[in-house]
């Protein structure tokens, strides 16, 4: 493919990137062709070793969307970013997906664990006053203490939930971005 069909080719691949990004992007491949010109070799060859205009775009879009996931930390931008990964190379969007559902399990179970806890604290204070209308003041002072303890340690449970959620979520889109980097270089 000559040099004008691929850029004109990756320029329709990119269709919805921002502007200058998209500018960006087609000048870098622009360096390619000139430094691959400058050393003998035909735009064919230079095209050729460049790969696919279109696979070369996904990989764009993907890298895009992992830096959009690790900057908002959201489980859409997530989601998004291993639909772009599944699209740019089935293997790397493969284990991307498969540890982010993983890992979003994983959590879910913990957020429930910490829920039902809390709602043990709440119907231990339920008991705590039914103590009293029984007139058991020992009962419910136990009772209280236990629904003290389920709900502040619930709650304590749900803020480390909490920041596990952020650091995975977090975490995930850089190891996509090295893995997609990895698929980039290649």
């Amino acid at each position: 493919m000559k040099m004008n069909e691929y850029l004109g080719a990756l320029a329709k691949s990119l269709g919805t990137m921002d502007g200058q990004e998209k500018k960006d992007i087609l000048q870098d491949y622009r360096e390619h062709f000139k430094i691959g010109l400058a050393s003998g070799k035909t735009e064919e060859e230079i095209s050729d070793a460049l790969g696919d205009p279109e696979q070369a775009a996904k990989l764009y879009g993907a890298l895009k969307a992992s830096h959009q996931a690790r900057q908002t930390k959201g489980m859409g931008d997530a989601m998004r970013m291993i639909g772009a990964a599944w699209c740019c190379q089935a293997g790397g969007g493969v284990l991307i997906g498969v540890l982010y559902l993983l890992s979003v399990a994983v959590l879910a179970v913990l957020i429930v664990g910490a829920a039902c806890v809390i709602l043990g604290g709440l119907v231990s204070a339920g008991l705590a006053v039914l103590e009293i209308i029984k007139g058991f003041g020992g009962y419910a002072v136990l009772a209280f203490f236990l629904a003290l303890t389920l709900v502040s340690g619930g709650l304590l449970w749900m803020a480390g939930d909490k920041a596990m959620w952020r650091a995975t979520v977090g975490r995930l889109p850089l190891l996509a971005q090295r893995i997609l980097q990895r698929g980039r270089e290649v």
